[in-house]
């Protein structure tokens, strides 16, 4: 929801058209959570007086059903590196326009079995465009790795409440 939300706020402030293009961009580490944010995806999209197009992508299954579901476009591409990439060359995308790209568990993404993917996926995107990365861990080493990809970019950490601010009736 962290990221859903607004991202769908500001596509559904475009003008709607027959020709989808892609936009919007979640790059995700597994099949697991590319399933679950196509899922969170679909339930925000029925009470939205349009619904835009959602295609998710991975890898360990046949590439041609995400094949013939990106045919026509697509709003929003939930996808996991690798499967992007094959898409890519597959003629099946075309990330050139895409406006907000997210990294979902950044920390993941930008460790060394990803950091090469993902360097390939950045070249394929426009350099004008927004990108916004996500992970409940974002320490020192993952900064330093995150700090040449992004440009200017702002912070926003959630602290998590320390366990004795607990009322003492409470039983924990």
């Amino acid at each position: 929801l962290a990221y859903l939300l607004p991202l769908l706020q500001q596509w559904l402030g475009r003008p709607g058209g027959r020709v989808r293009r892609l936009r919007l961009l979640v790059l995700v580490p597994t099949r697991e959570l590319a399933q679950q944010v196509a899922g969170v995806a679909a339930v925000l999209a029925q009470q939205l007086p349009r619904a835009p197009r959602v295609v998710v992508a991975y890898g360990g299954v046949s590439i041609n059903p995400q094949l013939i579901a990106l045919r026509g476009g697509a709003d929003l591409v939930i996808a996991t590196p690798g499967r992007l990439l094959d898409l890519v060359a597959h003629n099946g995308l075309h990330p050139g326009e895409v406006e907000h790209f997210v990294l979902d568990e950044a920390d993941r993404l930008l460790a060394p079995g990803f950091a090469e993917e993902l360097d390939r996926v950045l070249a394929l995107l426009p350099a004008r465009r927004q990108t916004l990365l996500f992970s409940a861990t974002l320490g020192p080493a993952v900064q330093a790795l995150a700090a040449p990809r992004l440009h200017a970019p702002g912070s926003i950490t959630v602290a998590a409440a320390p366990q004795e601010a607990a009322a003492p009736a409470v039983r924990q």
